[in-house]
């Protein structure tokens, strides 16, 4: 969605009209719902359309109707940013993004560097050094082109409107509590960022390629086309390996105890029941009754509504060390409450995952 915006601001950019400011205005509605972060992108995107004069009253004749919109187009981000920032579900009231979020993520981020030939994980060192290089490339033509006063003022603008929504989108993305980038569960929230790089790495091998352009018979001069094409075509043969046995999609353990334990609480044939568990939200979304399970560390109000049969069992759902047979220390709740076990799998090399249910 980010290249979608940016086409059709360099679009607008280069050649002012209503309908190009409105194609403009929808797809940055669009973005403000795509993520979390997108109302913020939103706001970037105009501060660059007004700090660069790119928005007249001349601009919006005609299309009047569609910006009193609006509004109401970003009225559901209002709801879920401000009217719930105190719902369990949007804790904006927490520390979720901080400095030390950012260094920490992003010094995670880099060291994959230092090991290039990994081709396992959730993204590629070898084309982060390409990346890299590329965006270097890159910027150090911008600044000779500046030196030399090659920059027209349109690609000042290009520069400063894609600048604005990627570094903005890197610091966002890297301060969050839950930015890392390796995690499995969290990787998803940087598919802009491999983009990014892929297309970096791109436009370096391109160029390198006609800084080593060799002879070619067949078009009888020299071309770029055998070192970048030669180039890419290794980098796919290296990864095509290790993304056909899809190493890190195994690696989401979550998705595997979701389904186990989903099709476990299908088989009971009731939604009567109150499951406590890590993930309540796993469970509250197929109309279970769910509980955090770390609430019962201070509270024994699930066991005193389940004497009063507010429900008719009452499940927890442990991890368990599969050393000992214990619960880990966030799960071992209620040690004085007898427990009938139900279901036990293994869903990692050190833990596995308990059903048990309160004996009455």
């Amino acid at each position: 969605m980010l290249l979608i915006v940016i086409k059709s601001f360099v679009e607008y950019a280069g050649q002012n009209s209503p309908k190009r400011l409105a194609v403009l205005a929808l797809h940055l509605c669009i973005l403000a719902h795509v993520r979390y972060e997108g109302w913020a992108l939103l706001v970037a995107a105009a501060a660059v359309l007004f700090a660069f004069r790119l928005i007249r009253r001349s601009q919006v004749q005609g299309y009047g109707l569609l910006y009193s919109f609006i509004p109401i187009f970003l009225l559901p981000r209002y709801w879920q940013a401000v009217a719930k920032a105190r719902d369990a579900e949007q804790p904006l009231s927490a520390s979720l993004f901080s400095v030390r979020h950012f260094i920490e993520n992003f010094r995670e981020y880099l060291r994959l560097v230092l090991h290039p030939l990994e081709v396992g994980g959730a993204h590629s060192p070898l084309l982060i050094i390409l990346g890299v290089l590329g965006l270097v490339w890159v910027v150090t033509s911008l600044v000779d082109n500046v030196r030399c006063k090659k920059l027209s003022a349109l690609d000042v603008k290009y520069v400063a409107f894609i600048t604005a929504l990627f570094g903005l989108e890197m610091v966002i993305a890297f301060s969050y509590a839950w930015g890392k980038s390796l995690h499995p569960a969290s990787v998803r929230l940087f598919i802009w960022l491999d983009t990014f790089i892929a297309l970096n790495a791109a436009w370096f091998l391109t160029v390198l390629g006609r800084r080593l352009a060799v002879p070619f018979i067949l078009l009888r001069r020299r071309s770029a086309a055998p070192v970048t094409l030669l180039s890419c075509f290794t980098l796919f043969a290296i990864h095509v390996p290790a993304a056909s046995e899809g190493r890190f999609v195994n690696a989401l353990i979550l998705t595997r105890q979701a389904a186990q334990t989903w099709d476990f609480f299908a088989k009971l044939g009731t939604k009567n029941i109150l499951i406590m568990t890590d993930r309540p939200g796993l469970f509250t979304i197929m109309d279970y009754g769910s509980l955090d399970i770390s609430s019962a560390m201070a509270s024994r109000d699930p066991l005193n509504e389940l004497s009063r049969h507010l429900y008719k069992d009452l499940y927890l759902v442990q991890e368990v060390d599969l050393n000992t047979h214990k619960p880990l220390p966030a799960f071992d709740v209620w040690t004085d409450v007898a427990l009938v076990t139900d279901l036990e799998f293994q869903n990692t090399d050190s833990t596995s995952i308990r059903i048990a249910h309160v004996k009455r």
